[in-house]
C-alpha cells in the first residue's frame, strides 16, 4: 500500500482500478468505446476536465486581479508623486497659518492699542464738549455782565453828567 501511495497518482485511480468489476474487464479489451469509457472513469478524466473549466474562471478572476494590481502598482508613483505634492500643500498651508497668526496677534495688539486711544479720545471729546458747554455759559454769563457793565457805565456817565449840572447849579 506505501508503495502504491508513493508510485501511483493519485491514489484515486489506484482504487478505482480496484473496484472494476469482472465484467467490465472484458468490455475494456474487446470495446474500444466502453474501454474510452472504463478508462475515464477508473483515472477519473471526468474530475480533471471539471477541473479545467472551474479552473478556466479562477484563471479569468486571478489574471483581472493580476492586471488591478498591475495597475494600481502603476499607479503607485503618481499616488505618491501626489502624497508628496499634498504634502508640501500642508506644510505650506501650516506656514501660512503660523503667519496668520504671528500677525492676528500683532493686529490684536493694533487693534487694543487703538481701542484705547479710541477711548482716550472719546473721554477728550466729552471733556471738550463740557468745557465748550461751560464756555458757552461763561461767554453768556460774560456778555450779560458786560451788558450790565455798560448799563452802569451809561449811568454813571448819566450822574456824572447830573452832578457836574448840580454842582454847577449850586455854583451859581
Amino acid at each position: 500500500a506505501r508503495w502504491i501511495e508513493r508510485n501511483v497518482y493519485p491514489l484515486q485511480v489506484y482504487t478505482n482500478a480496484l473496484y472494476i468489476r469482472q465484467g467490465e474487464i472484458e468490455g475494456i479489451i474487446t470495446n474500444r468505446e466502453v474501454m474510452e469509457k472504463v478508462l475515464r472513469k477508473v483515472l477519473g478524466i471526468e474530475d480533471y476536465e471539471n477541473a479545467e473549466r472551474n479552473s478556466a474562471d479562477v484563471i479569468r478572476e486571478l489574471k483581472r486581479r493580476k492586471e488591478n494590481l498591475k495597475r494600481l502598482i502603476e499607479r503607485k508613483a503618481e499616488i505618491e508623486e501626489n502624497l508628496r505634492e499634498a504634502e508640501k500643500r500642508f506644510a505650506e498651508t501650516l506656514r501660512k497659518i503660523s503667519e496668520l497668526r504671528k500677525r492676528e496677534r500683532e493686529l490684536s495688539a493694533e487693534v487694543e492699542k487703538l481701542s484705547k486711544l479710541y477711548r482716550e479720545m472719546k473721554e477728550r471729546k466729552e471733556l471738550i464738549a463740557g468745557l465748550e458747554k461751560r464756555i458757552a455759559l461763561l461767554e453768556k454769563s460774560l456778555a450779560s455782565e458786560e451788558k450790565l457793565l455798560r448799563e452802569r457805565e451809561k449811568r454813571i456817565e448819566e450822574l456824572k453828567l447830573e452832578l457836574e449840572e448840580l454842582e454847577e447849579r449850586k455854583a451859581r
